[in-house]
């Protein structure tokens, strides 16, 4: 029988870092991940991504964010991903009793988070990724940027012009009527320019590089001032917005409370 392989390469290798201290059988599962990381990193013919949480429940807060953040970093990927964690109602996670971290501990573990995979060569091109210099993700990078997009698949979402829809969940029937895009197409929504507007802000500003005022107004034929004013004159007098060079960013500062900021920019 004939064997046929398929190259591909590995584009992300998606790890959950638990408890990282030495100690014990702790220990010796985080010795032997590492080789099996850093073995599929080297297969792979590149770094990858290298996600971790930041928040994980019962865990011994600022040491396992030091040693987490390092053992990561240390394998050498080309980007990391460090989201919170946030549970859901509904989930296993919200069924149980969690020593989680306060608001105070989580806003300084991600200020830590910044400060150790600098140390590494990682720079923050959004809120919550890092990567090498010329490996900040393209695909993420257009969503923030509201580039249009086709989804192909089941579920699968687009966005094209002023138009956002999602495929039908349902594999049979979107195998049925594929050939009919009216029959797989859901939740489909016109944007209006407001709609546009709000996304340009709320999406562009999770960007460390922020967004370019003269590019909202060649998108959308207004001055941002004219539009944002009274909210950027807010957050820039708290130092939580700075503009520079034509480019509108929030701070350090603002970027660890930049979901109540971001709400602000909803017309």
């Amino acid at each position: 029988m004939a064997q046929v392989s398929y190259p591909f390469a590995v584009g992300r290798i998606r790890v959950l870092e638990t408890r990282l201290l030495d100690s014990g059988k702790w220990a010796r599962l985080r010795e032997a991940s590492r080789e099996d990381a850093a073995r599929l990193l080297a297969e792979s013919g590149y770094g990858g991504g290298k996600p971790g949480a930041k928040a994980e429940p019962e865990q011994l807060i600022r040491a396992e964010t030091e040693e987490t953040h390092r053992v990561i970093a240390e394998l050498s990927p080309e980007h990391i991903s460090a989201y919170s964690l946030i549970v859901e109602p509904g989930t296993p996670f919200a069924e149980q009793k969690l020593d989680l971290p306060d608001e105070d501990t989580e806003r300084e573990m991600y200020a830590r988070t910044a400060e150790i995979l600098a140390e590494y060569g990682f720079f923050q091109y959004e809120i919550s990724n890092y990567a090498k210099p010329g490996f900040a993700c393209r695909h993420n990078i257009g969503y923030w940027k509201r580039t249009d997009y086709l989804g192909f698949g089941p579920s699968a979402a687009s966005l094209f012009g002023n138009r956002r829809w999602t495929n039908t969940a349902d594999r049979s029937l979107y195998l049925k009527a594929c050939g009919a895009l009216e029959k797989i197409r859901e939740d489909e929504e016109i944007l209006s320019r407001q709609d546009a507007m709000e996304e340009f802000m709320f999406l562009g500003l999770r960007m460390t590089q922020g967004i370019s005022t003269a590019e909202f107004e060649e998108k959308f034929g207004k001055e941002i001032h004219a539009v944002y004013g009274g909210v950027l004159k807010k957050y820039e007098a708290m130092h939580l917005l700075q503009e520079h060079s034509g480019r509108l960013a929030l701070t350090r500062d603002g970027i660890s409370v930049s979901n109540v900021i971001l709400a602000d920019f909803l017309l």
